[in-house]
């Protein structure tokens, strides 16, 4: 496979993705600006798109209000073509895809925080929601085919999933409790993150989820919950559960309401989807749905 930009070229995907990788971490270490950055990465491929995507959002959280809105459409731009992809070259690419069209599903409300420094509406809110748990019901519909056809991306979006239930769960308690003037859930910034799976550039501790709050009209909206989130304990036994101002969930045990219970980010997804839908009787449901909740903001503190 060949991977080429104006001057750049790649023997295979490993050299591709490094290259992607030295790139993302000259913006995310001050060596670069996002437009050089931006420059440096290759205008092909999934997981330079993807990048270039989420530096742009990350750039429209710096810079003065006015110029949010910008950065935010240049934002939008890349990952649309992200997601609209149906190329996958690598392994990985489906987890790129995923991680775009969660992106997507926040643009509006991030546009609202940076570019008016209000916290998204009640209407931004739901259709977030909603489009979260269509876009976790799509992801996990595919993933099953994909299992079904031994396929080998199978199980690489089951992170994305996870952060997903956990997002959706979110949402769902500040739409029905506290509204979402008050509390909402979104996606980490790159540079939070470590740049997903760049190369650590320092020892700070890494978040998948930002909470934001703001307690009155008056006040400014704070980043007050970081949360990182893990499938299960079982693979990080060590792992304490906060990691300085960082809180770490894991979906099992934490947000189980079985004993031995399977597959509980889906269980979430699903479940919220079917509630926003009612397409089930719903008591159930929703009492599985309100128990989950109350074990997450019981952790978060």
């Amino acid at each position: 496979m060949t991977i080429s930009d104006v001057d750049v070229s790649f023997n295979d995907v490993h050299e591709y993705r490094m290259y992607c990788l030295k790139s993302a971490n000259e913006y995310l270490t001050g060596q670069a600006t996002a437009r050089e950055a931006i420059e440096l990465l290759p205008h092909e491929g999934l997981f330079s798109g993807l990048l270039i995507g989420e530096i742009a959002v990350e750039e429209a959280t710096k810079v003065d209000a006015t110029f949010a809105s910008g950065w935010l459409s240049f934002a939008r731009k890349k990952l649309d073509k992200v997601a609209e992809s149906s190329y996958i070259d690598d392994e990985n690419d489906d987890t790129n895809v995923a991680r775009a069209l969660l992106r997507l599903t926040q643009l509006e409300a991030l546009e609202t925080i940076y570019s008016y420094h209000q916290m998204p509406s009640e209407n931004q809110a739901l259709d977030m929601y909603l489009s979260l748990g269509q876009l976790g019901v799509d992801l996990l519909d595919k993933r099953k085919v994909d299992e079904n056809n031994q396929s080998r991306i199978s199980s690489n979006i089951k992170g994305v999933l996870g952060e997903m239930a956990v997002l959706l769960l979110i949402e769902r308690y500040a739409l029905k409790e506290i509204g979402a003037d008050s509390f909402v859930a979104l996606q980490s910034m790159l540079s939070e993150d470590h740049g997903g799976d760049c190369i650590r550039y320092d020892i700070s501790p890494s978040w998948d989820i930002n909470i934001l709050t703001r307690l009155s009209l008056e006040e400014a909206i704070e980043k007050t919950y970081r949360l990182q989130i893990k499938n299960s304990k079982f693979y990080f036994p060590n792992t304490k559960r906060n990691d300085l101002f960082v809180t770490n969930v894991f979906l099992d045990p934490d947000l189980a309401v079985y004993e031995n219970e399977q597959n509980i980010s889906e269980r979430i997804i699903r479940g919220c989807y079917i509630e926003m839908h009612n397409l089930a009787s719903l008591e159930r449901l929703s009492s599985e749905l309100d128990k989950r909740n109350e074990q997450l903001l019981e952790i978060i503190g």
